[in-house]
């Protein structure tokens, strides 16, 4: 099974992991399924000061390898599917986390109820 992970869950996994259900923590540990992040939670975390997060794109090679975790580029054929999905949410982010999941047939980690609208496959705890 492959796993996509919201950037909440990267953040927190890096920085609070106690923030995370058990369930969740489990996951991110099993080497049986593929974790993948998206550079679209990397251009999140680039834009949102708040986060603290000084060189993003160092932090997020450094967060991808302690996951063991893949990196997925933004692709056309993600433009695409994001362009067909209903207008259930506004982050724009989080738009392009549901069309990279939908598009890779993966399952989302993300404990955002306003994500969970879409007919994806998620998990939370």
């Amino acid at each position: 099974m492959t796993f996509l992970l919201d950037t909440c869950v990267i953040l927190w996994a890096a920085r609070e992991p106690s923030r995370l259900p058990r369930r969740v923590r489990n996951l991110l540990i099993d080497s049986t399924h593929a974790l993948t992040i998206s550079v679209a939670s990397a251009w999140e975390i680039a834009v949102k000061p708040d986060l603290g997060v000084a060189d993003p794109a160092s932090w997020f090679r450094t967060a991808a390898e302690k996951l063991h975790a893949s990196i997925l580029p933004i692709r056309l054929d993600h433009i695409a599917v994001l362009k067909s999905l209903p207008y259930l949410h506004k982050d724009p982010f989080d738009r392009m986390l549901i069309a990279q999941t939908l598009s890779i047939k993966a399952e989302l980690i993300t404990n955002d109820e306003a994500i969970r609208r879409y007919d994806i496959r998620w998990r939370w705890g």
